[in-house]
């Protein structure tokens, strides 16, 4: 193929590219932090100008150093804290700066677009030097329109750039059997290196590239040449890693620690708690991670790349990229499986980057007469899957499979990094507004300021960083209109308290798949629920609102009257002995002047 054509070949991948960044830049500028993203940014930045590691050093540094690398131009101002806690450092980095919180988001999201971009030029080029455009074309949609991908494209987590250098290394190991030439198979090495740099779930690629090169590369007939090819791969990847953190301060500590990280994500359990199926499961056993792909996977992509697969077999050609494809699915579920206990569906995304190639397939149907039957299947299961998959439009953190019950029921099978993880608060404030910006009782876990994003809210029970400074405005004891937004991870982590509301209560809505929102205004057994979420958390001020509520819709019965005399008793002692409240179980403390009304 001439360069020229080889140019007009690119028009319609970059068209492709094109239409996914708008979606993604859209989700970029419309979703809140997620936990863990308020973290890294400011690692990443905190590195570059102090030229040491020395946050958040149990994961490897080099997707944080990218996410630093625009908030260079900006200048924020590094916090003057210890750095012990990750979490309260970048929640302070963020909302406590010089430059507005909305921009460092912003800002710091600019990488994952950019490495979203290329990871999907790189599948479709090599895809297109193996089997042809429309494989290239095909593989690229696919990689383009998965909801995981998607997901990290729009924010600063250690994934996307994680992507592109496992898909680089795989680029780079066809390179060397295409032409033979070893420094394709260092450039193997160095990718693989470089991925684990970003984060230490690219292993299962790893692994891939080595049994390729020891077992399934054809034309390698010599065992010592195999086992040379292998250790020539090893010893890149290795040199690449462990060299990389030599020229940083304290360097060699935060690579024992993410060794360490390592080596008990396999000894302990990582994620001791598990939400799975509408309940909390305590150290599940590993097949659990498999259920929980499932309940993730689009099914209409996996049912594409089951006919890509099924042609690849049958055309006989490109043999190395079956093998290869069927490797990376085998070993990801294999090292998952070998885990002491269930993990994230987003330690298993090397799999989806195994279905973008096997989608490519589909390309071979079309390039053939016949097979109407066939034609048609696939296009209708494509135009399910990007209807399936646009209906979650840009919370694609929390999509889940409609054969489960649909992204809205996604909340009864996972929880954290899998569904709910903070980012929903510019939809409930969106939501709010169109409702007449009442005034909101909010439960809400994530890492961002609700405040930030225009919600006017009274805390009922946050496990969230802004909690432990302030928890929002006071609603009034005579407002008319009163609203409960419940987090789903907070449904799911903090059943003791706020259980009742959600399983007694029907939602007005399911605000972007998070948010449970209840119109209580005149619900009187909804404020005395209330007053005991207050009381069990000793906000005894808020507990005494609550019951007041109650009294005024006139509808107290002697409890509640007696109730409100111990409330009443136990704040005049406080305000007595000069004493504060007991730390709430959501870290909250409150001040007399807080429950001025």
């Amino acid at each position: 193929m001439s360069a020229s054509n080889r140019l007009r070949g690119l028009y319609p991948a970059l068209l492709i590219l094109s239409f996914f960044s708008v979606i993604v830049l859209h989700g970029i500028l419309t979703l809140s932090p997620a936990w863990d993203e308020i973290v890294y940014p400011a690692a990443g930045y905190t590195q570059l100008k102090t030229g040491a590691i020395h946050v958040n050093t149990e994961h490897p540094f080099l997707s944080k150093l990218l996410y630093g690398v625009p908030l260079l131009v900006l200048n924020p101002a590094l916090p003057s804290m210890d750095v012990k806690d990750p979490y309260r450092y970048g929640y302070d980095f963020t909302f406590k700066n010089r430059v507005p919180p909305l921009t460092l988001i912003l800002w710091s999201r600019v990488p994952a677009l950019v490495f979203f971009i290329l990871t999907g030029l790189a599948i479709f080029g090599g895809l297109r030097r193996l089997a042809g455009q429309s494989a290239g074309l095909a593989g690229l949609m696919a990689f383009c329109a998965t909801p995981i991908f998607l997901s990290r494209a729009e924010f600063a987590l250690l994934e996307m750039p994680m992507y592109f250098f496992m898909v680089a290394s795989l680029a780079l190991q066809e390179a060397w059997r295409r032409t033979g030439r070893r420094g394709w198979l260092w450039g193997c090495g160095i990718a693989l290196g470089a991925a684990l740099l970003c984060k230490m779930a690219a292993i299962p690629v790893v692994v891939t590239v080595l049994l390729m090169e020891l077992v399934f590369i054809p034309g390698q007939k010599q065992v010592t040449a195999r086992f040379l090819n292998t250790v020539i791969v090893s010893t890149a990847c290795l040199l690449t890693f462990s060299l990389s953190y030599a020229i940083w301060g304290g360097g060699l500590a935060a690579l024992r620690h993410v060794v360490e990280t390592l080596i008990g994500f396999q000894k302990e359990p990582f994620y001791p708690f598990y939400f799975w199926n509408g309940r909390m499961l305590h150290n599940p056993p590993s097949p659990v991670s498999w259920f929980s792909f499932a309940v993730k996977a689009p099914p209409f992509l996996l049912l594409l790349a089951v006919i890509g697969l099924w042609q690849w077999d049958r055309s006989g050609k490109n043999r190395p990229i079956l093998t290869t494809l069927l490797v990376l699915v085998v070993v990801t579920f294999m090292i998952v499986l070998s885990a002491r206990d269930a993990v994230s569906s987003v330690q298993m995304s090397a799999v989806y980057l195994g279905v973008a190639g096997a989608v490519s397939g589909v390309s071979l149907l079309f390039s053939s007469e016949g097979k109407r039957f066939w034609k048609g299947t696939v296009i209708f299961l494509a135009l399910c899957h990007f209807l399936d998959v646009g209906s979650v439009h840009p919370n694609y953190l929390a999509y889940f499979s409609p054969l489960v019950g649909g992204s809205d029921r996604g909340y009864l099978w996972r929880s954290d990094s899998d569904q709910d993880w903070g980012q929903s608060l510019p939809a409930l404030a969106r939501y709010l507004r169109r409702q007449g910006d009442p005034e909101v009782l909010l439960a809400y876990s994530g890492a961002a300021d609700p405040q930030r994003y225009g919600i006017r809210y009274q805390d009922l029970c946050s496990p969230a960083l802004v909690s432990k400074m302030h928890t929002g405005q006071n609603v009034r004891e005579e407002g008319e209109t009163v609203y409960v937004a419940l987090g789903a991870k907070v449904i799911q982590s903090e059943t003791r308290l706020i259980g009742w509301i959600w399983e007694n209560r029907m939602p007005l809505e399911i605000v972007d798949q998070c948010f449970f929102v209840y119109d209580i205004s005149r619900d009187v057994e909804a404020f005395r629920w209330m007053g005991f979420v207050y009381a069990a958390q000793n906000r005894f001020e808020k507990a005494l609102w609550a019951f007041r509520r109650v009294q005024k819709m006139g509808r107290t019965v002697p409890d509640d009257l007696e109730m409100i005399g111990r409330l009443e008793k136990i704040i005049e002692d406080q305000n007595a002995t000069g004493s504060r409240p007991a730390a709430s179980s959501d870290g909250t403390a409150e001040s007399k002047q807080e429950d001025q009304p």
